[in-house]
């Protein structure tokens, strides 16, 4: 497996076409996008959110976390990005891999549920502001 050193390149809007070992921040999209990291050339997005992928950024390197998973891709490659290098991980087995993206979707519903309730209740208080 190769060894890649990883930029953090911050932009507004992803460009056209990415190179090799850049690792684009959107914070206006909440979206980072980057080649795959075992060289295939695959284009791998990962969304950025409390459900999804972070990023750690300490002025210098770069962090993603948890590990990138790119099962949909022939390269079915597993790593992990930490402090601007790649981290290879284990490979998954087919039950691995259905049992990680039920426990995404768990992660992302209960999320959803939580910003819903949330809304709900800073929407009854300004409502009762908002009242003539």
């Amino acid at each position: 497996m190769k060894t890649r050193t990883w930029t953090a390149v911050w932009v507004d809007d992803m460009p056209p076409s990415l190179e090799p070992g850049n690792l684009y921040i959107s914070v206006k999209h909440r979206l980072t996008e980057h080649l795959c990291a075992c060289g295939c050339g695959a284009e791998v997005s990962l969304p950025l959110g409390r459900s999804e992928w972070r990023i750690e950024y300490d002025g210098e390197s770069v962090s993603v976390s948890p590990s990138i998973g790119n099962w949909r891709l022939p390269c079915r490659s597993h790593y992990l990005i930490e402090k601007g290098r790649t981290r290879w991980a284990l490979a998954w087995t087919v039950n691995e891999i259905r049992m990680g993206q039920a426990r995404d979707r768990k992660a992302k519903t209960t999320d959803i549920a939580r910003k819903r309730r949330k809304a709900h209740w800073l929407s009854r208080i300004l409502d009762r502001f908002r009242r003539p």
